[in-house]
């Protein structure tokens, strides 16, 4: 009965220390898994500030384009035209006379 005994603690031993390495391994399984998930974090992070920062300067852009664009328009509508002497200010051609006050002034010279 002793040496049963005796096969049978071994036995539960042997199963006990197969289970203490499974569950080691799942340990370190898991711990290598959360360092990567920290890693995934802050580099989904670090992406989300660069699109801000993206958009951002399109943004930035896009105004830069439009101020010069709306400065362009202004010069050749008012500077440009003054400075030739075309016509003084305050007169109208008679396509801006025909078509009224829905027509600006000198937008038909472009």
């Amino acid at each position: 009965m002793a040496a049963h005994t005796d096969t049978v603690g071994e036995a539960i031993l042997q199963n006990l220390t197969t289970q203490r390495d499974t569950i080691t391994r799942a340990r370190v399984s898991a711990e290598t898994m959360e360092e990567d998930m920290d890693i995934s974090e802050r580099k989904m992070t670090r992406m989300a500030c660069e699109q801000c920062l993206q958009r951002w300067v399109l943004f930035v852009i896009a105004g830069c384009v439009l101020a010069g664009i709306i400065v362009y328009a202004y010069y050749k509508l008012e500077i440009e035209p003054a400075r030739r002497g075309d016509e003084p200010a305050g007169t109208e051609t008679d396509a801006e006379a025909s078509l009224g006050r829905f027509a600006p002034r000198r937008l038909l010279r472009l």
